[in-house]
This record gives C-alpha cells, structure tokens and sequence, in this order.
C-alpha cells in the first residue's frame, strides 16, 4: 500500500562523502527520522540526499576555508550527550534539504483529493524544512539568520 515509509521497511544504510571535511551521510537515520514517501524508489531518495549533501556543503565551503581543523568533528564545539554540536547541525541541515526536495517532488504527482494530507506533502511542509535546514546552517557559521538593516 502506498504510504509513508514503514519503519519495518528501512532499506539498506547507504553512506553519502562528500570531500574529506565533511562527516559522511548515512541514510538509514533519514529513512528512520524523516520517512520519505514508501512510493519512492530507494535510488530516488538517495539521489536528493546526495544533492543536499552537495548544496549544504556549499553553503558552508567559505566557514569551511576558514576553519584551522581538518575535519568538522575537529572544529571546537559544545556537544550534546557526547555528541558534537556541529556534527548534529550538519546531518539536520542535509536531512531537511533533502526532505524538501523529496516532498517538492511529491507535490508534483498525482495524487487524489481523499489521498492527499497536506501536512506531510503541503508547499508550507517544504518551505519548514528548508527553514530548519537554513537555520542549521546559520548555526553552524554562528550567524543568527535574523537580521534588522536599517531603513
């Protein structure tokens, strides 16, 4: 039955480097946290978590150049249950872009009125995650992402 992805049906951990800087991606947790659509073919999914890996590391290729580490697990950063801060903003920021783009995606299929539920596959649904994706980023770079110019 098609549907959001059963967690009886993660497939196979898949694992997305991009560069030496960057830890890589592992997509099992996104199948298990962000249940893409089950209609998806795996490869589909894969393919959006690898262009979130490479948008999210563009983004983030100029703090990049100016970090002294050689990985981001070397950056210096407050953890969270041992966990480092970066490493964890990392993975939310590529999750979250590729969980907008799998859902822009699913805005463009077919689907029935009686089917649809606008708030896993909503335009509003999208633009939230690329919002936690952003704001990944911004804490990650130590930006704010709120910014009052003068008028």
């Amino acid at each position: 039955m098609p549907g959001w992805l059963d967690e009886k049906a993660i497939p196979e951990n898949r694992i997305i480097q991009r560069g030496t800087f960057f830890p890589p991606i592992a997509s099992a947790p996104f199948f298990q946290q962000y249940r893409p659509p089950a209609e998806l073919p795996v490869e589909t999914v894969i393919a959006h978590l690898e262009m979130a890996v490479i948008q999210v590391g563009r983004q983030l290729d100029r703090w990049r150049q100016e970090q002294t580490a050689a990985t981001l697990a070397e950056v210096r950063a407050e953890t969270v249950n041992g966990r480092s801060e970066l490493l964890a903003l990392w993975e939310r920021a590529v999750y979250c872009e590729a969980k907008a783009e799998i859902l822009k995606e699913t805005l463009t299929a077919d689907r029935r009125k009686a089917a649809e539920n606008n708030a896993k596959t909503g335009e509003e649904t999208e633009e939230k995650y690329r919002e936690f994706s952003a704001d990944a980023i911004a804490l990650i770079v130590g930006d704010d992402r709120v910014h009052v110019g003068s008028i």
